[in-house]
């Protein structure tokens, strides 16, 4: 619970609560959704509010915020209950505020049932609220059968709130509702590619039912109510099962084994028609900031710049008492040159395209009759990109390449899990390749293990490529302009961009956990561009 003293008395703080804006500075810094725990300095500005409720020792505002850093502006929509009485309300209070002559207690709304009923009604009336210098609160309804005569049960907020955005499962009598609360309101892009893409009849998405929007000039969506599924699994899962049970026992027929294993193939093409029509319904997109582009020079020069940026700041973090890192200067000034490939592909179009399709952001459920169905989700783009980034149109490999490394990911992990290999042994091997010789006499099964698990990846890989290359040539127009050697290297140039992007993430973030990336990293650079 985070404390705040304010020295003036109580009733002044409860008749001017924006005067407790400045004093939640430490408190966002905390907030894994705001992204400020590595920001020193910043200042918080009071752009604007927006009034909900107001009843006895209970009041409920969202705050447009501003945050001014170095090298940094952000905006943040951030609805708050204030309550005196604890009982009042059904969670634990976030904050409390010691007054001179009491306290009283702080949560995010939607902790609050209160707070989700109130949005429900304003969704079902669509409600309006006029602001201030001509600016509205919107509720706009895009599903209204969804919603018609919901009753609510009970709210629960997705990992106490620690999440990139804020998340509520809503349950009712008869069905349930799942709540997006976009605090960062400058960057979501998903609510709206969301809309743009049913539009278009894409059906690969959970239902939207309403989005709740700030009209400011454009329009910024705060809130998106849509249907809340219900999963068996992410599509990660099968594939690791799959390998899992494929290295438990092994088949001395490896390849035949794979070909003739339908579950496996099924899983593979219905994961390569929900991404190739995901991007023919982005290609043919008419809302302004996701129609195609052509990919220019100036791209390339993009590509490279975002990339040495990235590969510096590793270079930054790296011990050279590890061997793992020790050719990695080397590769990334090889990796630089090789870059030139992205030649083949001036004029192509770029698309939206995910940014950060990999396997657990697929979802998959049966119905009555066992026939599973696929969903796409986290449509925000790349949590590591910057703000800038986030809008920009790409060519398909971006995609591509994420799943590719999630397939590399399965199988490192799949390794790991099923023997007695560490990552901490991993750190001292200069590749992942190279622990079948220093580990066979300690772990005489490794060898065989490591050759089953890259089999399984290296068939998987050349077949999502195979049979998204040719979808891709009868859909896109310039698709014939690209043969499938030189749609390959484009794959494997997205890939090395999308490890680097990962090891320069685990770094920063999770230091426990960068030896991954960076072994398939050192795995994957022999084998560049010979597929």
């Amino acid at each position: 619970m985070f404390q705040i003293n304010i020295q003036k008395d109580h009733s002044e703080i409860w008749d001017n609560l924006g005067l407790i804006i400045p004093f939640l500075k430490p408190w966002l810094k905390q907030q894994r959704w705001s992204g400020l725990s590595n920001v020193d300095k910043f200042d918080l500005e009071l752009a604007g509010d927006l009034f909900f409720k107001e009843e006895s020792g209970l009041k409920i505002f969202g705050y447009f915020l501003n945050i001014n850093a170095i090298n940094t502006r952000t905006s943040f929509f951030l609805p708050l209950i204030y309550y005196l009485d604890k009982q009042k309300i059904d969670s634990s209070p976030e904050i409390v505020i010691n007054t001179n002559s009491s306290e009283f207690y702080i949560c995010q709304a939607e902790c609050s049932q209160d707070f989700i009923n109130l949005l429900i009604e304003n969704f079902q009336k669509q409600t309006t609220q006029e602001l201030k210098k001509g600016n509205y609160f919107k509720f706009d309804l895009e599903n209204e059968q969804l919603i018609e005569n919901f009753e609510l049960v009970n709210s629960e907020v997705f990992k106490k709130g620690e999440t990139t955005n804020f998340l509520t499962k809503i349950k009712g009598k008869k069905s349930n509702l799942f709540l997006k609360s976009y605090r960062k309101i400058s960057t979501s892009r998903e609510p709206i590619l969301i809309r743009e893409l049913f539009k278009l009849n894409y059906e690969n998405l959970p239902q939207p039912i309403g989005f709740a929007k700030l009209g400011n000039g454009e329009e910024i969506i705060c809130f998106n109510l849509q249907e809340f599924l219900i999963f068996d699994n992410d599509l990660g899962y099968y594939f690791w099962e799959n390998l899992i049970h494929r290295l438990e026992y092994p088949s001395p027929e490896h390849q035949v084994a794979l070909i003739n294993d339908s579950n496996l193939n099924l899983n593979l093409l219905g994961l390569v028609d929900l991404v190739i029509n995901f991007h023919q319904k982005s290609l043919n997109l008419k809302f302004h900031k996701f129609e195609k582009e052509k990919f220019t020079n100036e791209d390339i020069q993009s590509f490279k710049d975002s990339q040495k940026k990235i590969m510096d700041e590793i270079l930054k973090h790296r011990d050279e008492n590890l061997k793992i890192f020790k050719n990695i200067s080397r590769n990334f000034s090889q990796i630089r040159k090789d870059s030139q490939v992205l030649e083949n592909f001036i004029s192509l179009d770029k698309i939206t395209v995910h940014q950060d399709l990999h396997l657990a952001q697929i979802l998959v459920k049966s119905n009555e009759k066992c026939q599973k169905k696929l969903y796409i989700t986290d449509l925000e783009g790349d949590p590591n990109r910057p703000r800038e980034e986030i809008w920009k149109r790409d060519l398909i490999f971006r995609d591509l390449a994420s799943l590719i490394t999630a397939f590399h990911y399965i199988e490192v992990n799949s390794v790991l899990h099923t023997s007695s290999l560490t990552k901490e042994g991993l750190k001292v091997v200069e590749s992942f390749a190279d622990a079948k010789n220093q580990f066979q006499e300690e772990i005489g099964s490794l060898s065989t293990t490591m050759t089953e698990a890259k089999l399984w990846t290296d068939y998987l890989i050349r077949n999502l490529i195979k049979n998204y290359y040719d979808k891709y040539v009868k859909i896109f127009d310039n698709g014939e302009k690209v043969d499938l050697n030189t749609f390959q290297k484009g794959c494997e140039i997205y890939k090395f961009d999308r490890l680097i992007r990962e090891i320069f993430y685990e770094l920063k973030y999770r230091k426990d956990n960068y030896v991954v990336p960076l072994i398939i990293f050192n795995n994957s650079y022999d084998s560049i561009f010979k597929i």
